[in-house]
């Protein structure tokens, strides 16, 4: 078996695990809306779950790097920001633990 196949098993798995304990599983992944310029705010979205997620984690980065203290639905476009690329996680959970899920990258960020 190949990595990829491995991977794609490791998933399943998981997935299949959710179904039966009951943690949240990702539908729909989150969306970033928002000016993509430096002094604007982008929002993302919670994404859509089964299983009844009952609170929601924000995880900004910038390029692929946590950007500290980036941790609600809204994020601040700042000078370090330019010329990146920004994505969000979710992280969705229930009295069953968590599930996540990622945006898409939005950008680059440009000057204001």
């Amino acid at each position: 078996m190949d990595r990829r196949q491995q991977v794609a098993l490791y998933y399943a798995r998981k997935k299949r695990r959710a179904k039966v304990d009951g943690t949240p599983v990702e539908s729909a992944a989150p969306v970033i809306t928002g000016v993509t310029e430096v002094g604007e705010t982008l929002t993302c979205s919670e994404g859509d779950w089964s299983n009844t997620p009952t609170m929601f984690k924000y995880v900004w980065r910038r390029d692929g790097v946590i950007i500290p203290g980036a941790t609600f639905s809204t994020y601040d476009l700042g000078a370090l920001d330019e010329d990146a690329m920004i994505n969000c996680t979710v992280r969705a959970g229930n009295v069953n633990g968590f599930g996540g899920s990622t945006s898409e990258s939005v950008g680059p960020v440009t000057a204001a």
